[in-house]
Order: C-alpha cells, then sequence, then structure tokens
C-alpha cells in the first residue's frame, strides 16, 4: 500500500508540472522554445511514469517469488538449510541429555528428592561404665554400669545442607550452608526434622540416648578410653575455644575408634533424655536407659568451638531448655538396628 501512494504523489506532482509549464507557455504566446522545453518535459514525464510502473511490476514479481520461496517444503530447502536444523536438533539433544545427567547426579547425591545422604555407622551392643572424671562435677562422681543394645548412629553432625534440604530453612547463626553442621537449633525443632525426615524416608530416625551418645562418643567396644572422642590430644579431635574462633565443617578432626567425627567439640548436641543427675537417678546396673519421664532441661553433651576444653571431655555432662535457641547447639541422628 505504501509504494502505490508513493506512485500516484508522483503522478500527481509530474502532472502538476506539466500543467504549470502550459500555462506558462501559453502566457508567453506559446513561442518554439518554451513548447520544446514544455515537449520535452512531458516526454521524460511519462518515460518516468513508464519505469515507475515497471519496477512497480517488477517489485510484485519479486514479492509473489519470496512467497512462493517461504512456502515451499523442508525438503525443498537448499542443504545448507538443512545443516542448519540438523544442528539446531542436536543442540538440544546434547542440553537435554546434560539435563538428565544432572539430574541423576543430584537423585545420588540425595537418593530421592529431598532425602539428604546420611552416613550412619553401626555400634555394636556392649556395658561400659559411666559418671567419673576427676576433674567432673562432684555430682556425676556416681560411677555405674551400663549396657546398651546395638544400634546406628550418624558418622557426621547433622549438616546445615541436609537441613535446608528438608526444612527448606536455615536457622543456624552462623548460616554457611553447605557441610557445616546446623547450629542454634532448639531440642524441639529436631523433632520437627526429624518426623519430616521419616515421612520422607520411611525410617525411624530420632535423637540417641545419652548411654547411646556415651557408648559411641567413647568408641564402643573399641574404645581406648581416651580423655575426647578419640584422642587424649584435644587438638587432634576436637574444634574449641583454643583452635577455632568459629563454627567449622564436619569431620575436619581425626574420627574417633569407630569412625565417627566431631564427638568432642565443634557444636553440642542434642540427646533424647531428660537431664537429671546421676546421683539422683542412676542405678548400679542399668540397660538401655532413657532418663526421666519428664523434665525441665534436656541433656546436651561434646562441647562446642567457643566452650574450653574441659567441656569437650567425653564424660562431661551439660543440659538445656528444649525451647530456647542458642549458639552451638547441633545434633546428630540414631536409629535401632531393626531399621536397617
Amino acid at each position: 500500500m505504501t509504494k502505490k501512494y508513493h506512485i500516484l504523489a508522483s503522478v500527481t506532482l509530474i502532472v502538476i508540472v506539466i500543467v504549470c509549464l502550459r500555462m506558462c507557455n501559453k502566457q508567453n504566446n506559446k513561442n518554439e522554445f518554451g513548447s520544446a522545453i514544455v515537449e520535452q518535459l512531458e516526454s521524460d514525464c511519462l518515460a518516468r511514469l513508464k519505469g515507475q510502473d515497471m519496477q512497480c511490476i517488477e517489485r510484485g514479481a519479486e514479492q509473489k517469488q519470496n512467497e512462493s520461496f517461504f512456502v515451499t517444503s523442508v525438503e525443498e530447502q537448499p542443504a545448507h538449510d538443512s545443516n542448519i536444523i540438523a544442528a539446531v536438533e542436536q543442540k538440544q539433544q546434547i542440553e537435554e541429555q546434560e539435563r538428565i545427567d544432572t539430574k541423576e547426579e543430584h537423585d545420588e547425591e540425595c537418593n530421592e528428592t529431598n532425602i539428604p545422604n546420611i552416613e550412619m555407622v553401626y555400634v555394636e551392643g556392649g556395658a561400659f561404665k559411666r559418671g567419673y572424671h576427676p576433674a567432673d562435677n562432684v555430682t556425676e562422681h556416681f560411677k555405674h554400669q551400663v549396657t546398651v543394645s546395638s544400634f546406628y548412629i550418624g558418622k557426621y553432625l547433622v549438616t546445615q545442607s541436609q537441613w535446608i534440604s528438608i526444612m527448606g530453612n536455615n536457622p543456624s547463626n552462623f548460616a554457611h550452608g553447605g557441610s557445616y553442621p546446623v547450629e542454634g537449633i532448639r531440642w524441639i525443632e529436631t523433632q520437627d526434622f526429624i518426623k519430616k525426615l521419616n515421612d520422607v524416608t520411611g525410617k525411624n530416625y530420632r535423637l540417641p540416648t545419652e548411654a547411646e551418645w556415651d557408648f559411641a562418643s567413647i568408641g564402643g567396644n573399641k574404645s581406648h578410653g581416651y580423655t575426647y572422642s578419640g584422642s587424649n590430644n584435644i587438638d587432634d579431635v576436637a574444634w574449641y575455644r583454643l583452635n577455632s574462633a568459629t563454627l567449622q565443617p564436619v569431620g575436619g578432626k581425626a574420627p574417633n575408634e569407630l569412625g565417627i567425627y566431631d564427638m568432642s567439640g565443634n557444636v553440642w548436641e542434642w540427646c533424647n533424655d531428660w537431664f537429671i543427675t546421676y546421683n539422683r537417678f542412676a542405678k548400679p546396673t542399668m540397660h538401655n536407659p532413657t532418663g526421666p519421664t519428664t523434665g525441665t532441661d534436656k541433656v546436651i553433651r561434646g562441647g562446642a568451638w567457643n566452650f574450653p576444653e574441659e567441656y569437650c571431655r567425653v564424660t562431661t555432662r551439660y543440659f538445656d531448655s528444649p525451647d530456647l535457641r542458642r549458639n552451638g547447639r547441633g545434633f546428630r541422628l540414631a536409629h535401632s538396628l531393626e531399621e536397617e
């Protein structure tokens, strides 16, 4: 439509020029020189009109040819077009395969969507004595025999990435993510995590009882009687006040005799039991004790990066309110033998 308007405008302009020239020539008594000029201009203008008509026809033919080209089937396209199509399809196939590979790697790491890979260590049941260290609080001097059945306990503390995969948030005060232990966790929040984890795994994870934590921390039946979990030298096995200014990734120090990491230092670990002093509760011999049925505080064990070394001994007991949030409170998982 635009081209037609251009042609019409040109024709109109030419007609106006011719009319003006004729009037001018008439006013000049139609001399031969003026007539010649008018005739020449008329000839040129008519030729120009004819040329524009030809250009219009040629453009119309070219447009029709282009329209015909675009409706041609793929089989009739030139060879280089087929190559382009093949290259695009190949690129799409490669991208799709990369997407599949990435998903398989993620699923392998997490087993299933939103299911973290939690490594557990088998702890064979046995007997041990607990309740005494020369530097411990006098109320913990009641030494007694305890036996526990076989169970599994986490090789590592629960990490921030594992928490995020189940809960969708990171409540840690030192929120570094990845393999750093989740911390600043209230005891009641561990129960929420465990419930959701059990829902997606079909297992029965739980917190360890204090007796299970005790037995695992000393190395179980492989115990060498170390002061700290895995060594008499705290710097070999624990992050504590003198060698760390902050939270550390799990597994950064040597493990204990069972291959379990960070049972001394890094973060305090929630146990399932209500806290009570041994001299008020313990008996000379106990089998799979689970602590009192009620209480005000829950047991925490192991010490933390911001505590002195004496709090990292395997015999040191501590406690905290289950619904208060404090720095350096983390946990590891356990489950009974029949769950594996």
